[in-house]
Formats: structure tokens, C-alpha cells, sequence
């Protein structure tokens, strides 16, 4: 039983974080051309490095608007998703419950569909970068890496200093 609440709890938090993610997924005109992170300023999920580096790829008004549609598509998709599975929400909270088995099952299968549905839009909008932003994109991410790795040290360095005191 044990096995089975960690796996409950993996997609779980998986589900939450992809709904999250696909929720937050928006690249506009505004936040493209000032280098803004939407996701930060709405409080948003900090973890998809793949749009936020399309931030930095100069994209054109053309690229922008088109990924626009494809994020507002997905986002309308995933609010039905969502709604959907809410009904067995009560249910993965109790493995006493008749229907607890079943609701694992469709949470799985829901995370899956997710990771699907995210993995196509990804391919969707990579598809829209040119030859020189495609070259661009992975010395970007690895830029992106190591600031974050970077401020990943600093943040352990100033709590170690505050928990010796």
C-alpha cells in the first residue's frame, strides 16, 4: 500500500505541476519584447525554461501572436481537463474509497494525456523558431541553467548562514 500512495502522490503532483504549467503557458507581445517572466509576476510556475527562453529569442510579432493562440488553445484545453477530473479528486484522498482504485487510474491516465498534450505544444511552438533561434535556443537554456544554479547557491549559502547563527 505504501508503493501505491507514493505513486498517488507522484502523479498527483505531477498533474498539479503540468496543470500549472499548461495554466501559466502564455507568450505575449509585451512580455516577449521587455524580457518580462508573466509566470513570476502572476505568481505562476517558475520551472518552464522552454518559454521563458523564448523570451530572449527576439521572436517576431508574427511568432508571438501565433504562439499566443497555440498557449490560449492548450490553456482552454487543460481547463476541460481539469474539469473533468475534479470528480475524482475526493476519491484519491481516501484509498478506502470504492471508487479510490479507479480514480488512480484515471489520474494516471490524465498525466499522461498531459505530458502529451505539453510535449505537442512544445513541438508546435519549436516549430515556429527560425534556423538562427533554434541555434540560439540551447546556449540560452544553458545560460538560464546557470544563473538559476547560481542563485540556487547563493539562497543555500544565506539560509546555512541563518540556521548557524
Amino acid at each position: 500500500m505504501n508503493g501505491k500512495m507514493r505513486l498517488l502522490k507522484a502523479t498527483l503532483l505531477t498533474l498539479a505541476g503540468l496543470g500549472i504549467a499548461v495554466s501559466a503557458y502564455a507568450v505575449t507581445a509585451d512580455t516577449a519584447t521587455t524580457h518580462h517572466h508573466p509566470t513570476a509576476q502572476r505568481g505562476g510556475f517558475h520551472g518552464d525554461g522552454f518559454m521563458a527562453a523564448l523570451h530572449k529569442l527576439n521572436l517576431t510579432a508574427e511568432q508571438q501572436q501565433s504562439i499566443h493562440t497555440l498557449t490560449d488553445s492548450a490553456r482552454q484545453q487543460a481547463k476541460t481537463t481539469s474539469a473533468n477530473g475534479s470528480a475524482d479528486f475526493f476519491a484519491l484522498q481516501n484509498p478506502g474509497d470504492p471508487n479510490y482504485a479507479q480514480a488512480v487510474r484515471n489520474a494516471q491516465s490524465a498525466a499522461a494525456n498531459r505530458i502529451e498534450q505539453r510535449s505537442a505544444l512544445d513541438q508546435q511552438v519549436y516549430n515556429l523558431l527560425t534556423t538562427e533561434q533554434k541555434t540560439q535556443l540551447p546556449q540560452v537554456l544553458s545560460a538560464m541553467k546557470a544563473k538559476a544554479e547560481q542563485h540556487r547557491a547563493e539562497r543555500q549559502q544565506k539560509h546555512s548562514q541563518t540556521t548557524s547563527n
